[in-house]
């Protein structure tokens, strides 16, 4: 998968706290493998990384160029977010891929 330009953080009056400033992604993945994501953008994000069951698998905070990889183990389904705080903006380009362990 693969985003560019993706904006981050618009102001919305219709959103719960006026702003949309978290985008997840849900993603088919296969077991016991290796899910890749990789993020640029010209404000700090917070990326995070969960399992079929929600549950955090990886984060990393206030970056604006990072990659880093998470194994998929059991699950089919597993779920990437990038957030900003309320009131902040981002326009994030991202990769995210898999490869065989």
């Amino acid at each position: 998968m693969e985003l560019k330009g993706r904006l981050i953080g618009e102001f919305d009056p219709s959103a719960d706290g006026f702003y949309r400033n978290v985008a997840p992604f849900v993603l088919s993945v296969r077991k016991k493998s290796v899910l890749h994501v990789r993020v640029r953008s010209d404000a700090p994000v917070d990326v995070a990384v969960t399992g079929g069951s929600g549950a955090p698998l990886a984060h990393r905070g206030r970056v604006t160029d990072a990659s880093f990889e998470v194994e998929t183990g059991g699950d089919s389904e597993m779920s990437a977010i990038f957030g900003v705080f309320a009131g902040e903006k981002a326009t994030i380009d991202a990769e995210i891929w898999m490869e065989k362990r």
